[in-house]
């Protein structure tokens, strides 16, 4: 997740229980945050014990750090005794024996655009009597931008930051948004991290664009910090503007963002679908529209089928019903979207068959990539829906965000075909 290479060399063990003799091994850990920590031991031709995968190892470097490893799966051994393995996590700061122990009490969640949806102006510069510059600090405000009980016994809350360095010279101030989950009592890494895939999901949904944490901090009481790290995307440049409108919506986002959590083992499969789709922009295939279409059909048959009564299993009938549930949502309308089109040219790719229909299908890249653009809008509102925005709300989201880019180069496109 830090994107700065660390290396460190140390010692290695793999925890035993009930205080055993632990066998140790020399060895280099070394990590960047777009790569997988490798960890190379040597002398391991040595033990025929040593097991090519496992859950935890514990490591200590020359100079005292204290790293745990985990989900280790080696995955390339030499006759000279060398092993490397490949690490899923590493915690850095402490030995815990398991990512589902009860071990923190809060995790600081850091993501480079989270300030571009919400964030807190604590720097204000001004004009004096003197038509002088004049920089007033806010350092007094909590900076509290959303605060509500997620589930029992655990707070969410997004804070606006700042740091400052002053010296003789200069002064440097630096604003950020970040996350915090508090609990009141001990929670495991991994029930920590399933919040934070929660909440990145609906970031990259708010931006329009794949966001991913750089940096993620666990701490208890005592204020003693300890950092995970692990292979990451990075997160996408940011446009401008947001769907999920952070000053529109303030008041109502613990709701919004409670339906989100509630029962996000549903929606989880199809939000994972499109935001996947969004850093795909640039290698389009026809399998990206299949999958787009397989996320349409998932919503509707996990949140609007059987709503009324009817049992829709046809996939040109339930895209129907859904514009027929979004038809006051005005950017649909804008891009005027074909089920039937959509459904053919879907067969067509699914089967490789056109059948008596070929004269609509849409074997065109270009044609396909926009037509895949219709779709995400559409899934989009699916999205704000589940989440309990009301249909103002939906309407207001396209406003000064990048779903507008999207529909005007929709509509310019049908255009210059017309």
């Amino acid at each position: 997740m830090n994107k700065s290479q660390n290396t460190y060399y140390g010692t290695w063990w793999i925890p035993t229980k009930d205080n055993c003799q632990k066998q140790e091994f020399n060895g280099v850990l070394s990590y960047c945050g777009d790569d997988t920590p490798v960890l190379i031991l040597y002398g391991v031709g040595f033990c025929t014990h040593f097991p090519r995968s496992f859950d935890t190892i514990h490591g200590k470097t020359y100079e005292g750090l204290l790293l745990s490893l985990f989900n280790v799966q080696e995955f390339n051994y030499m006759d000279s005794g060398e092993s490397r393995l490949k690490a899923q996590f590493i915690l850095e700061g402490e030995h815990i024996d398991s990512l589902e122990a009860p071990a923190y009490e809060q995790c600081v969640i850091k993501y480079p655009n989270l300030r571009e949806w919400a964030f807190l102006q604590r720097v204000d510069i001004s004009m004096d009597e003197k038509n002088r510059e004049v920089l007033s600090l806010d350092i007094e405000s909590k900076g509290c931008l959303v605060d509500f009980e997620l589930e029992d016994d655990l707070q969410f809350t997004v804070l606006g930051q700042m740091s400052d360095h002053f010296s003789r010279y200069d002064i440097s101030i630096e604003q950020n948004t970040i996350l915090k989950i508090s609990a009141g009592k001990k929670k495991c890494v991994s029930s920590f991290l399933h919040i934070c895939s929660e909440f990145s999901n609906f970031l990259s949904l708010a931006l329009f664009s794949g966001q991913y944490p750089n940096e993620l901090l666990f701490m208890n009481r005592d204020d003693r910090c300890v950092k995970l790290h692990y292979k990451v995307k990075p997160s996408a440049k940011h446009v401008g503007g947001s769907i999920i409108k952070y000053e529109k919506l303030k008041e109502r986002l613990p709701i919004i963002l409670s339906n989100w959590h509630k029962d996000y083992s549903k929606i989880s499969p199809i939000i994972g679908h499109l935001v996947n789709s969004f850093s795909r922009e640039n290698e389009f295939e026809p399998t990206d529209f299949l999958i787009i279409m397989q996320a349409m059909e998932g919503y509707h048959k996990r949140f609007r089928n059987k709503n009324d009564g009817k049992d829709v299993r046809k996939f040109e009938d339930e895209i129907n019903l859904l514009l027929e549930h979004f038809k006051d949502v005005e950017m649909l309308k804008e891009i005027d979207i074909d089920p039937h089109k959509i459904r053919i040219t879907r067969d067509f790719y699914t089967h490789l068959y056109m059948g008596d229909e070929e004269p609509d299908i849409i074997t065109n890249y270009e044609e396909l990539f926009w037509l895949t653009q219709q779709c995400k809008i559409l899934l989009v509102c699916c999205m704000l829906d589940y989440m309990g925005m009301t249909t103002e709300e939906i309407n207001e989201s396209c406003n000064n965000s990048p779903l507008s880019f999207v529909i005007h180069t929709i509509q310019q496109k049908k255009q210059s075909l017309e």
